[in-house]
């Protein structure tokens, strides 16, 4: 008998990393419940920088037309200091062979939960919007929640409940899961604004200074639209409340004559900080995004790890509630995320101590010399692919982790992505639904190719690639890849007997 997958799961929290969570279920099958006190989306564009592994989703989900048609690229990084233009960087390929998106996207947080959003509703899903959660308790059979809705108080039990609610998670609070960290002394302001001047428009275009913290401005969609990003002057920052209109000397002092903003359509200022959760699993809980881990927003990479958090889950979620994995699987979420969101957490913190420094040969390195040899760094190619592999989330892996098992000692190993490519005309990614896994079979298999078909199932696509210079240029070397449902290399080995053994042991899948 088929068992039920409706009204299994909880999410609680509707930002971009609760919505994706939903759709990555609804795409097994799976009809969550998807709850946020908020009466609606969120009207402010928040986070705005999509890169490049959340890109490769949004395309696997078919989501690909309606990013680009609310998004818009990140083309340059364009560098002035108080004396003038200093140089620009070109941003459009700096990824090339390594991704379909070499560049950073820009598409504000609105619009990643109006695609995401509309996309569930395609689903037969909706938010249930002004619906809080009150009470939390792990049971012996699930997770029991109380529900402050509109129509009243509800009290009901799920098997699974995913805390998807921000810095503030009242599931985390429940739980009593510690969220170990700190807030910056620093106070920074943000505006969407339109500019004027010297900008270059659909660049990200950077203002570095002796005397302030670098103003940064992030293209948005819409003609010289863009979000502006800076450090409070100290004479303003002690202020509870500020405007815009009040840190318009500040910044003209900066910029001088060459650049006026005006129509601003939002403006904040706030703290930065840096926490991670003790734990991402408890019971039959778990946190992701913002309720697991807030960092610096250095290098556009917190919604993005949100994305990520829900991607790595659901899979795994989904394999469980069809009965097709046993619950240990799940074990591999906190696994696998959390040393990520702690080595994210620190290398964010080294950049942004590197910004705000006061010390004078910090300020030195900060203003001078960095932006005079970045051009010529980012020639390298070494040095692009490096850049482009930690900013863009590519080069994120989970080797030496519970799944990952390595047996055939190439560049690319387990626990890597796997790598893009384009052989013949296709791209290897288009092999790949984000619904099952996938085998790659580099090279000449022709005598296993019997045994390789007794592998492929509804769950389990065997893909051939024999031109040997393509997987061998991608870092690839001939032999069996066993890729997960979320893109990530579980198993590489010469040996076909190992498929089965290595998805009963370790991806757990029940021998039905």
């Amino acid at each position: 008998m088929e068992p039920d997958l409706s009204n299994q799961v909880l999410i609680v929290g509707a930002g971009p990393t609760g919505l994706m969570m939903a759709a990555q279920l609804v795409r097994w099958g799976i009809q969550p419940r998807i709850i946020e006190a908020n009466a609606g989306p969120t009207l402010q564009t928040r986070a705005i920088g999509v890169q490049a592994r959340s890109m490769e989703i949004y395309r696997e989900m078919g989501l690909e037309n309606e990013v680009f048609a609310r998004g818009v690229p990140a083309k340059y990084a364009t560098i002035f200091t108080e004396h003038g233009r200093l140089g620009q960087l070109s941003m459009t390929d700096i990824g090339a062979g390594l991704s379909a998106y070499p560049y950073m996207f820009i598409l504000p947080q609105d619009q990643n939960e109006r695609v995401l959003g509309d996309d569930l509703m395609q689903h037969g899903l909706k938010v249930e919007w002004s619906t809080a959660l009150k009470e939390i308790a792990n049971t012996d059979g699930g997770v029991r929640v109380t529900l402050e809705t509109p129509g009243g108080g509800e009290t009901k039990e799920f098997r699974y409940v995913i805390g998807a609610d921000g810095p503030r998670s009242t599931v985390r609070q429940a739980l009593n899961i510690d969220f170990a960290g700190s807030t910056y002394e620093h106070k920074f302001f943000v505006a969407d604004l339109s500019a004027e001047g010297e900008l270059v428009d659909g660049s990200l275009n950077l203002f570095l200074s002796n005397k302030y913290f670098v103003l940064a401005l992030f293209p948005l969609p819409g003609a010289k639209r863009f979000r502006l990003i800076g450090l409070l002057p100290d004479d303003l920052a002690h202020k509870e409340h500020i405007n815009f209109e009040e840190l318009q000397p500040k910044l003209r002092e900066m910029v001088g004559e060459r650049m006026r903003f005006e129509d601003v359509s939002w403006f904040s200022t706030y703290k930065v900080h840096h926490r991670v959760a003790a734990q991402f699993k408890k019971g039959q809980c778990f946190l992701v995004g913002d309720a697991a881990h807030i960092h610096s927003p250095i290098g556009g990479q917190g919604m993005n790890t949100g994305l990520q958090d829900a991607y790595n889950l659901a899979w795994k979620l989904a394999l469980v509630l069809r009965g097709q994995a046993k619950e240990q699987l799940l074990e591999t979420y906190h696994n696998e995320r959390h040393p990520n969101a702690t080595s994210l957490i620190n290398t964010t913190d080294r950049a942004f101590n590197v910004l705000v420094s006061a010390h004078p040969l910090v300020g030195f390195v900060r203003n001078w010399l960095i932006p005079r040899i970045a051009p010529a760094l980012l020639k390298n190619k070494w040095v692009q692919r490096k850049f482009f592999m930690t900013i863009s989330q590519t080069g994120l892996n989970y080797r030496n982790r519970t799944l990952s098992t390595e047996q055939l000692g190439g560049q690319i190993k387990a626990g890597d992505r796997f790598p893009w490519f384009v052989e013949n005309g296709l791209d290897v990614f288009q092999t790949m639904t984000g619904t099952r896994l996938a085998l790659f079979a580099l090279g000449d298999w022709s005598a296993q190719t019997a045994q390789l078909e007794m592998l492929r199932s509804p769950l389990l696509e065997v893909v051939k690639i024999t031109d040997q210079h393509t997987f061998l240029k991608a870092g690839l070397v001939a032999g069996l890849y066993l890729v997960r449902p979320d893109g990530y290399i579980g198993l590489s080995t010469k040996d076909v007997a190992e498929i089965h053994e290595y998805l009963l042991q370790k991806i757990c899948l029940t021998a039905s």
